[in-house]
This record gives structure tokens, sequence and C-alpha cells, in this order.
């Protein structure tokens, strides 16, 4: 039911009436039930003070919200009400399930009704740790004002401003009267002025430095001292080993398999929801006590990591313990070595001491703060599937997040992708090979953890491919290529292709006119090589006849300029009037007889002024200055306006295969049309990229004997490869 009208009274005793807000009903009733929970848990109590009278006007028809001259503001329609509500509620689920980055992490109640605290199965107990509930409310900063101690009730009007006045009878000594507009001397010096002030000192005078600071500037400076090392990297790279030779390899295994195998119960929690990471803590030495993120900020600072802070290590917090649940799945034997608290402050050492000291930046942060283009191939690792029931576009109805196993991005994908989500072809933990990505940000460089609601990746199914399991996250040094088999119509640009040319077409031709914008509009109607070379020669003739045109159009005017100058007076070019005179030159420079004669008719007949003979004397000389300086704008402009630049376009056609074999046989050839071909050879080995599919309805699948059709962008790069 919509809440009754509230009233507001007016705060001035004077006022003879008072002032009643009508709220319409109608506006309330348009928005839904669970708006309307929303706006009262935020709604804050009004006190209602005694009835007031209403504006005067028609009772029947009610005011709403009105500006400040009576006006009626127009009321938002339901339609704008319910994308409101729906707005509000994707935003309480996107917080909701968002890493905790700047709250105190402590342990939960024991009366805690959150399915992790309290779980259904005693198999599912968390062994080494417990999971805390996120904090509902924000701490309150360190820096924060305290709230003022509220005064004695019993003083209802302000004091009155108190007078400094002698109370006693006690002359007082006599003191110079200080005239208005003049400051006293005591009071220009200070109020911690010396009674002898320092002598003057000429601005100009150069004194001699004293010996210690040439002593000083003679010597070099000294090395700045380097920050202390939080990590012996040293060590770590001498004996990393590679997850084949460390045992883990991943495997399937149900529930129970991996219970009876000795796997912690928190680290299948943690593999079937990575996102609840960040609320995992390992149980203490004493008892009661745990170790959390907050901890993990302690221990580091004390090994001399002091600019890391709580959202840094929160963040880390969370995919290092995925990375280690993943492990101890892996080989449920290394859980005492790999499932501590230590081991997780030993690895956000290692990695303070690559980011903030070796200047090491993982792939995710250069692409965050736009330190590098996205375009360079990388390694990401799906963290977590987005889903939004409610979205207007279907792009954005699945997300996905992904990392490099330090920091978390999110892409956009296509329908090929969201298909294959669908089926589970796609899912959490798998490593994605990425080429030619497109950053979509609102920014130009924000911070990594500030970026992740700022910035996204824009994905393309046939840029991006599955890679194995072992493939190490960030930036690859090899390419990934997209094979013809795999690609799809509606997967938008393959990011690179490495084929070889089965065969070439003769070269063709499209030609193009200009449409009211001035943007080339290609026609389909392809012409051939001795067809494009004709019309070459047509064009290039249609161009000397131009030219030589111009050239008797420049005499003409010379003509024209100098039976000008006999009538009028001298002319100042720069402060004459310029009247409208392009009538006036395409007259006389398409006239067959005379010009002379022309300008004696115009005159006669009064359609020349003799106010405006100086400015067209002035536009006359100017044009015979463009026709007459080949290889100057103006010229060239004048040049176009008479015989029209041609818009030519040269393509060619090219069956192509791909330069490896595959496990899987392809029946499909593909047709790549090439726009401004380079030197091509058949038989020959080439890598292109940036290459996008074209006749989308022609396409087959990849085991029927059909053609598939692709073509070459302006961004494309052809490369040789030389056979091996």
């Amino acid at each position: 039911m919509p809440p009754s009208p509230v009233h507001a009274t007016t705060s001035s005793p004077s006022e003879d009436d008072d002032l009643e807000l009508n709220l319409d009903e109608d506006f309330f009733a348009s928005l839904d039930e669970t708006a309307w929970q929303k706006l009262e848990q935020h709604a804050e109590p009004v006190e209602t003070g005694p009835p007031a009278h209403c504006i005067p006007g028609p009772s029947s028809s009610p005011i709403g919200f009105q500006k400040a001259n009576g006006k009626r503001l127009a009321r938002p329609s339901a339609l704008a009400m319910e994308q409101a509500a729906k707005r509000l509620r994707l935003h309480e689920d996107d917080v909701a399930s968002a890493d905790m980055m700047d709250s105190t992490f402590q342990p939960a109640s024991s009366g805690s009704s959150s399915s992790l605290c309290s779980p259904k199965t005693p198999s599912m107990i968390p062994q080494h740790g417990s999971f805390v509930a996120k904090a509902t409310t924000t701490a309150t900063p360190a820096m924060a004002t305290p709230p003022r101690t509220p005064g004695p009730m019993g003083r209802k009007t302000p004091r009155p401003l108190s007078l400094h006045r002698r109370t006693t009878l006690t002359p007082s000594p006599f003191r110079k009267p200080v005239l208005l507009g003049m400051t006293p001397r005591s009071l220009r010096t200070g109020l911690g002025s010396r009674a002898n002030p320092a002598p003057f000192t000429p601005p100009f005078k150069k004194e001699a430095p004293p010996p210690s600071s040439q002593l000083a500037l003679t010597q070099p400076p000294a090395t700045p001292k380097p920050p202390p090392c939080v990590y012996d990297m040293s060590a770590r790279d001498t004996s990393r080993l590679t997850y084949q030779q460390a045992g883990l390899c991943p495997r399937r295994q149900t529930v129970s398999t991996a219970q009876q195998s000795g796997v912690p119960a928190e680290v299948r929690i943690l593999l079937c929801e990575p996102t609840k990471a960040s609320q995992y803590v390992f149980a203490g030495v004493a008892p009661g006590t745990t170790c959390g993120p907050a901890e993990a900020l302690s221990a580091l600072h004390e090994a001399g990591g002091v600019r890391a802070n709580l959202p840094w290590v929160t963040n880390h917090w969370s995919l290092l313990l995925w990375k280690l649940a993943a492990y101890v799945a892996a080989n449920p034997a290394s859980v005492s070595t790999y499932w501590t608290f230590d081991t997780v402050v030993e690895q956000l050492r290692y990695r303070y001491e690559r980011e903030y000291h070796q200047k090491q930046y993982s792939a995710v942060k250069q692409l965050q703060e736009q330190l590098t283009p996205p375009t360079r191939p990388m390694v990401l690792c799906v963290h977590q599937i987005l889903r939004y029931d409610d979205a207007d576009d279907e792009s954005a109805s699945v997300v996905l997040q992904l990392t490099d196993g330090w920091y978390k991005i999110r892409a956009e994908v296509d329908a090929p992708m969201r298909r294959a989500l669908e089926r589970g072809r796609l899912r959490v933990g798998q490593k994605l090979g990425i080429m030619y990505a497109k950053l979509r940000s609102f920014a130009e460089g924000t911070p990594v953890l500030e970026a992740l609601h700022t910035s996204d990746l824009v994905l393309t199914s046939n840029a991006t491919s599955l890679v194995r399991w072992d493939t190490k996250l960030g930036f690859s040094r090899t390419p990934y290529f997209s094979s013809l088999g795999r690609l799809v119509p509606d997967g938008g640009m393959v990011g690179l292709l490495e084929v070889v040319i089965e065969r070439l077409y003769p070269l063709g031709y499209l030609q193009a006119t200009l449409d009211a914008r001035g943007v080339p509009v290609y026609h389909n109607d392809p012409h051939s090589e001795d067809e494009e070379k004709e019309r070459a020669s047509a064009w290039d003739l249609q161009c000397q006849h131009a030219k030589e045109a111009m050239v008797v159009a420049a005499q003409r005017l010379d003509r024209a300029a100098a039976w000008l100058e006999a009538r009028c007076a001298p002319v100042d070019y720069e402060g004459v009037a310029r009247p409208d005179t392009t009538s006036l030159l395409t007259t006389l420079e398409s006239c067959e007889g005379d010009p002379c004669e022309v300008l004696a008719s115009l005159e006669r007949d009064r359609h020349i002024p003799l106010a405006s003979l100086g400015g067209a004397l002035c536009a006359i000389r100017e044009r015979i200055a463009a026709l007459s300086a080949p290889g100057t704008d103006a010229y060239q402009a004048a040049l176009d306006a008479r015989c029209p630049p041609r818009h030519v376009r040269a393509f060619r056609i090219a069956r192509v295969r791909d330069a490896y074999a595959l496990r899987r046989v392809c029946r499909r050839s593909v047709q790549l049309t090439v726009w401004s071909p380079p030197p091509l050879t058949v038989g020959a080995r080439y890598r292109v990229s940036r290459v996008v599919p074209t006749q989308l309805r022609s396409w087959r699948a990849r085991d029927t004997p059909s053609d598939a059709f692709l073509a070459t962008t302006s961004e494309s790069c052809w490369r040789r490869i030389e056979a091996p």
C-alpha cells in the first residue's frame, strides 16, 4: 500500500499559512514491491506535526512534485521506475558478490546463520580454519571526527555575544588612540616580533656560501639506499619446478573420492566457489584465534613490506588460497606443506618483492593501468562466471571474470562463447589463450585494485582458444593461432592465422562514389585489371584537359582584371570588402568571348555595383594565383573540382589452408579476400592477422565440404614464413 502523504510544516512561526506536500499516489503505485522494501529500509523517520492547511486549489487534482514557481514536474513513467529498481538490485547483487577489500576480518560467532559457518553436512566442516561472514557495516575510519556530545537541553535560545567591558573602577593608563584605516606598529610586525628587528639586507646582494656547502657541491651525490629485501629471489629461481615435475597434475574426482583421499573440506569448498576464499582464515596457534588477511598484513609489515595495505593483501589472499587449494587437491599428501598460514605469507612476500622492489608487473595490472596495449598474446584463467538475468543487452547477460593469478579483470563475451558456457564447454578454472583483445575503459589509467568495475576486456571467439592446463599465466612470448576449422561466422575478428596459399585469383577493382558526407561508398560492381587500366587512362586524359582549361581560364581572368583596374581606384587588397563573386568567376572562366565585354554588359545592367568593383578585382587576382601555381592546395582543389579524383580499391581472392596439421580433419575450404594485396606467391607460407568473416549466411559446418569466407582489414599485417 502506498504511504500516506507527508505533511511538512514551515519553520517560520510568523507566516499565516503552512505548506502541505501531497505526493502523487499514482507515482508511488508505479514502484514494485522490491523497490518499496528498499525505500522503507533506507527511509528516515519523519516527525509529523499538527495538521497543516492545504495550498488553495481544487482538491481533485494532486499537487505532486512542484517547482518554486508552482509549476508541476512530470513524474517518471512506470517503465523508468521499474528500470531504476532493476539497476538498484543489480548494483546490490554486484556489491554483495564482490570480494571484501577494506573491512577487518573477525571470527564468526557460533550463532551465525551462514552456510559457511555452519555447514549442513559434517564432511564439509573446515579442518584447518574457518569461514567468516563478510561485514555488513563499514568500519569507522581512524581519522573520522568523533560525534559532538549534546549539550544541556535547558537552554533554548542562543547565548548573546558578550562584549569585553571593564567591570572595575580602576582607571586605565592612557593609550594612543588608533585611527580607522591605520594599523598599529605592534600589530604590523606580528605577535611574536622582537623589539630590535634584523637589519635590512638588499635582495640582490649575493653572499659567499660557507666552505661546507662548497665542499658538498663538489662531492658526488650519495647513492640512495636500496629498500630492504623482503624475499630472496635467487633461491626462488634456482629451485622452481614445473607443475609436471612437482607432480601437480589435475584430475577429475568425485566429492567422496576427494574426501577419502584426504582433501580438506575447505579446499573442496574453495574449488567449487573461488569467491569465498576472501572469507577463509586459518586457525591460530592459541585457542580461539585466527590468522587472516589482517594478520598477514602485519607479518608483511614486520618483514619490511611497509607499502602494502589491506586491499592489496586481501586481493592476493583470495587468489593465493585458490591456487593452493588446487595444489592440495592434486596432491593431498602436501596439505601440511601448502595449506598453512606461513605458506601464504611467504607467497605474499614473494609478490611484494617482485611488484614493489623489482617493478615486475603482472599482465592484468599493465592492462588496467594502460602500461601496455591489450593486443599482446596472453593467457588468463576463468575465475568466475557472472550472469545477469535482468540485463537489457544480451551481450551483457554473461560476463567472465578472468585472472592472471595476481589480479582480476572482467571480460565481455560474444554469442559463441555464451553458447559454450551454456553447454558447459567453458568452465571456471580453464585457461584461455587470447589474441588482439580490446580494452574498454571509462578512464585513462586506473589503479588495478580500483579498475575492476571501470574497465573490461572485449573478447572474440575466433581470437580466443583453450590452452593446456600447465600453460603459464600472463603475457605469452609465442602467439596463438586460430585454425580455419574452428572458426565460426559470428565469432568476430580472427586474431592470427598461419596459412599456405593454394591458389591466387586475378586482381579485381571496385570503384566508389562519394555520398553527401564525402565518404566513399563502394559498389558491388568489380572490374578486371585490363578494364581498370582503360579507366585510369581515360581519367588521366580528362585531368590533362582540365589542366589546359585552367590555363585558358587564368588568361581570361587576367584580361578581366586589367579591365577592372582601369575603371576603379587603387585597391587595398586587405581592407576591401569581399562580396560573393562565385557566379562572376564561373561566368568569366566559362565564357567563350571576350571577358571584358562580359564585364561591360554586367556593369551596364548594374549587376556589378560600383562599390563592388574593388572586391571583384581582389577575388579575380586570387583566382588567377590559384590557377597558375601547380603543386599548391588551391591549385589541387581547383583541379579536383574540374576532374574529381577516382576512389578505387584493389582486391584479390586467395584460397588458403592451415599451414600445420590438425588432429581433427577439416573438410572446409577458405576463400580469403585480400584488400590492397601485397605481392603474394602460390605455395608460400604466411602469417596474417586481424581478418574478419564475411558472407555469414554461406558458412556451413566444418565437416561439410563447403567454402568459408574471410577478408582482411585495414589493420591486417602479412608476414612470410620460411618453410622449416
